[in-house]
């Protein structure tokens, strides 16, 4: 600036703007509110990096960052599109304290989750449902609760900490889905076992008090996050 080549006063009007978007994100609420403020920080800094008068590197710096930020906009935006097409909603808020999951994807069905087991309140007998994403919703009774899966899904021998369900259907694909009983989670379904024949002989899921890191799980009775 001290050679006059960049005039200070557009500088700092640009300077002020982005700084503006800036704090506008941190008070977001919603993902429309936050790609609007993106854009009100990303768009000044373009101009200012192309602001200095006869620099050419400045203004292929500036093209190029413009070009670059198109197609992040471009990607943030089918994120939005996603993220709204399988919650229903756009507000931050929302996303982050609603206690409901998918009962059924396919149809948009969901599910207010109200409470939840862990392993040791489980007991052999406790009817429970899954939803896979092949095959649907299945309802069966839970047979053991100290299962321990072979090969190597824990990374290795894995602890005789899995739960498992005779009974259902189950196939390639159900594996994510969550397993319940009305409003109560259970836990989360990782594999199967099915028979020479393709006959499904029981599935076995991960208890919600072993989920892993980041994996937490919210109640509609309480506002804080249970392991």
């Amino acid at each position: 600036m001290a050679d006059g080549r960049t005039p200070l006063g557009e500088w700092n009007f640009l300077l002020l703007s982005s700084a503006t978007g800036a704090l506008t994100i941190a008070a977001a609420r919603d993902l429309i509110t936050l790609v609007v403020a993106l854009e009100v920080v990303s768009l000044p800094a373009f101009a200012m990096t192309g602001l200095r008068r006869g620099d050419r590197r400045a203004s292929e710096a500036s093209v190029k960052f413009f070009l670059v930020s198109v197609m992040s906009t471009a990607v943030m935006l089918m994120g939005v599109s996603l993220v709204y097409g399988a919650t229903g909603s756009v507000f931050l808020t929302d996303l982050a304290t609603q206690p409901i999951f998918y009962s059924d994807r396919k149809t948009g069905e969901v599910r207010e989750l109200a409470s939840w087991r862990n392993r040791d309140s489980t007991r052999s007998g406790d009817f429970v449902c899954h939803y896979g994403e092949t095959t649907g919703t299945s309802c069966a009774e839970v047979e053991l609760t100290d299962y321990a899966p072979p090969g190597a899904l824990c990374g290795g021998p894995c602890w005789p900490s899995w739960v498992t369900v005779r009974g259902p259907g189950c196939a390639p694909g159900d594996s994510g889905g969550p397993v319940f009983s009305g409003t109560v989670a259970f836990g989360i379904a990782k594999g199967i076992n099915r028979s020479s024949g393709g006959r499904c002989n029981f599935y076995y899921y991960m208890s919600t008090d072993y989920l892993p890191p980041p994996w937490t799980l919210l109640t509609a009775k309480r506002a804080e996050r249970s392991p």
